[in-house]
């Protein structure tokens, strides 16, 4: 594992194939992380992308309701790194269930045709195997973490160069059995709800992609982190 995480948070050290893009690595490591924080403060959720079902808060970054919800920049970066915080019930007790209800990782990018197309799917046909086959199709590179609880951090690390991977963390422990393995094309950070998960009055769930914001930095990990950036600012 430990050669996994040096190949997942080490800096980018190649250019792009324009030759004048740097890498959000190199550019946070000769400004002591300033630039990938200041340029990550623009990535919010979708709407665009998300289903019509998803809430989308005023802050941009916490998400209810039930569906898919895409943030609004892809991954573009050799790894990158964010969470989702499953927000504290507030009623003092945190460990209120809800694994296997959400899950978590990148999906391809999705549009308005795409949800209509499966709402007159439903309409034709709104079987209980319908709809997870809908699912399954959303959700192919996501994962549900089994044992997920209120107040819960998932994190998500992506990794496309050598070995296209994406690898899972719940509260800061790495959930090996979850990894996904060889994917391709352009993918955004994304969270599933459930309908069950969304029945849950007090169900929220928060983007976090600053580092500054990370409740767990990930075991053995270097400092050479390397947090979500848009993709448009990489020039």
């Amino acid at each position: 594992m430990g050669d996994c995480l040096s190949v997942i948070f080490g800096r980018r050290n190649d250019a792009s194939a324009s030759g004048d893009t740097k890498s959000s690595a190199e550019m946070a490591n000769r400004s002591g992380g300033d630039v990938s924080e200041s340029l990550s403060e623009s990535i919010k959720m979708d709407p665009s992308m998300s289903s019509p079902s998803i809430k989308i808060h005023a802050n941009g970054i916490s998400v209810s309701g039930t569906g898919l919800a895409l943030a609004g920049t892809s991954v573009e970066q050799d790894s990158a790194y964010w969470e989702w915080e499953i927000e504290d019930a507030d009623d003092g007790d945190n460990k209120l269930f809800v694994g296997g209800l959400v899950k978590f990782g990148v999906s391809t990018r999705k549009n308005s045709e795409f949800y209509q197309s499966l709402k007159n799917r439903n309409k034709e046909d709104a079987s209980d195997n319908t709809i997870e086959d809908e699912e399954s199709q959303m959700t192919v590179l996501m994962r549900a973490l089994p044992k997920l609880c209120y107040g819960d951090t998932v994190g998500v690390a992506v990794q496309q160069s050598d070995l296209p991977m994406i690898q899972f963390l719940h509260n800061g422990e790495w959930m090996p059995d979850l990894a996904i393995h060889r994917f391709r094309g352009s993918v955004f950070p994304s969270i599933f709800i459930s309908r069950q998960a969304a029945s849950e009055p007090k169900f929220r769930a928060v983007f976090r992609f600053l580092e500054t914001d990370f409740q767990h930095r990930p075991p053995n990990s270097s400092n050479k982190l390397v947090p979500l950036i848009t993709a448009r600012s990489l020039v």
